[in-house]
């Protein structure tokens, strides 16, 4: 019987024992787990940064930042940021908040979904980035203007007269250089986003604030290109001052900008309302008020052909142009006359389709606008100025008519054994006034500008251009004068 008790001692003994190892052994895979959840842990945590430094967005002006022809030299940055003007779109997946999207409007400033170099700022969700170019132009007037380092139409001297600081020769200058920050965060219920950019362009090379602005979704406040403006369309130039004829302008807006489905995108903007007028003071109005329609080709447009395969983008824009009259005096001196205003308005199209003229992309981009009093956004008039209205002799304002815009062809060449991309752009630009015959002589009547230039990118970061520009001015008396300039640039992004 005693020998039965040991045995049975001696089984129960070796279950407990077993028990014993498989409780050891369970207590080993829960450690091995609590491990594991530990480093997925981590991997999480290192994953959430890299989203904040990066998050996906959309960008569709913006192009070729696609082989996407990038904005005028003023607007362009290097070929790589070019592409991203194409992207549409991109959902965002925080793993906790779902799917939702980073409105882009590319008529602010070209967008790089990746957000590549950024950095996550110590002890907050915000990613920031600092990026810009250096770059190094070299004009060659070859007739006499009076702003030596770029190319103003507007500014050229009837043939005979001589204009008070014009003249031909060289100017070297790096005041076109550039850098901006940006900053991003993701938040619960968007993302948000900052952006500041100066170049060197100020009196005596100092910083010029460019850009400063602020976006929540699809509503942005702040400094930056007007929405009346296509940058997508934009030529490839090489010159600073840009095309005459081209609707271009920084200032400062309220845009609201929805999308309706990956095809449309619409943009309204209440903007600086600054009326630009000859012979008289701007005075206070009610803001500037922009519509304007994108459309991406729609699928059954495609299928109609490639003739209607094109990006294409529409605006109009109302103003209230309000100004007190300065009248001078035989003595030279001057005194404040009344006051008046008028409505302005104006429509601009524009588009960019790509063609296939060349294995290496080529594409066809142009812009026309017309409209009254709203010289201040065609570039050529907003430099010169006085471009919206005039008054007549009763001191009545009138809203000046004006028609502008441009055409370009963009060719890509082959490079054999030299590495990078390499493209032509030869563009022609006009701009038109319609002047009453009260105005002055002297007066603006119009200008045409062409241009012919090769651009090579060894790298995405390098640029060197060469351009060949041809420019005419006609006044309201019918003097005309006519000038011609070269111009090389290097640019180098960071």
């Amino acid at each position: 019987m005693l020998s039965e008790l040991k045995k049975q001692v001696e089984q129960q003994q070796k279950a407990l024992d077993s028990q014993d190892r498989r409780l050891k052994e369970q207590d080993q895979r829960l450690a091995a787990q609590e491990e594991t959840i530990s480093e997925l842990r981590s991997m999480l945590t290192e994953q959430q940064k890299e989203e904040l430094a990066a998050p996906q967005s959309a960008a569709a002006d913006t192009a070729s930042e696609t082989s996407v022809v990038a904005a005028q030299s003023e607007t362009t940055t290097e070929a790589e940021e070019a592409k991203t003007r194409s992207v549409a779109s991109a959902d965002i997946d925080d793993g906790s908040r779902g799917s939702r999207t980073l409105f882009y409007d590319s008529a602010n400033t070209l967008y790089d979904p990746e957000f590549k170099g950024a950095w996550v700022l110590p002890g907050s969700g915000t990613a920031m980035r600092i990026s810009g170019f250096v770059d190094l132009s070299a004009v060659n007037s070859l007739d006499p203007l009076v702003t030596q380092d770029r190319f103003i139409v507007g500014s050229i001297p009837p043939d005979g007269e001589s204009a008070a600081g014009a003249r031909t020769g060289t100017v070297v200058t790096a005041t076109a250089s550039r850098v901006n920050l940006e900053t991003r965060e993701q938040t619960r219920y968007g993302d948000l986003r900052t952006f500041l950019e100066a170049d060197f362009k100020g009196s005596g090379e100092t910083f010029r604030l460019r850009h400063a602005y602020g976006q929540f979704r699809d509503l942005l406040a702040g400094k930056t290109w007007t929405g009346l403006m296509d940058l997508d369309s934009s030529p490839e130039d090489v010159d600073y001052e840009g095309l005459n004829g081209q609707v271009f302008r920084r200032q400062a807006q309220i845009r609201y900008f929805p999308e309706f489905g990956k095809d449309l995108k619409m943009r309204i903007s209440f903007e600086d309302p600054t009326t630009d007028v000859t012979g008289g003071s701007d005075e206070s109005a009610f803001p500037d008020l922009v519509i304007g329609v994108e459309r991406s080709p729609f699928d059954f447009m495609r299928q109609l052909g490639d003739f209607w395969d094109w990006n294409a983008r529409a605006a109009i824009i109302l103003r209230e142009l309000k100004s007190q009259q300065t009248i001078e005096n035989p003595d030279g001196s001057t005194d404040a006359g009344s006051s008046d205003s008028t409505f302005g308005w104006g429509a601009t199209i524009s588009g960019r389709k790509d063609l296939k003229l060349s294995d290496y992309g080529s594409a066809i981009l142009g812009e026309i606008t017309y409209g009254k009093g709203v010289g201040r956004y065609i570039n050529d008039l907003g430099t010169i100025g006085g471009g919206d209205a005039v008054f007549d002799e009763s001191g009545g304002l009138r809203a000046l008519p004006v028609f502008a815009g441009y055409a370009s062809l963009q060719y890509g060449w082959p490079t054999g054994r030299w590495p990078g991309t390499l493209r032509s752009n030869l563009t022609y630009s006009w701009v038109s006034i319609d002047a009453y015959e009260f105005q002055d002589p002297t007066d603006y009547k119009s200008t045409h500008r062409a241009t012919m230039n090769i651009v090579y990118y060894p790298v995405s970061h390098a640029r060197i251009g060469a351009e060949f520009l041809w420019g005419e001015r006609k006044n309201v008396d019918g003097s005309i004068g006519a000038a011609t300039q070269f111009q090389f640039q290097m640019r180098y992004s960071f």
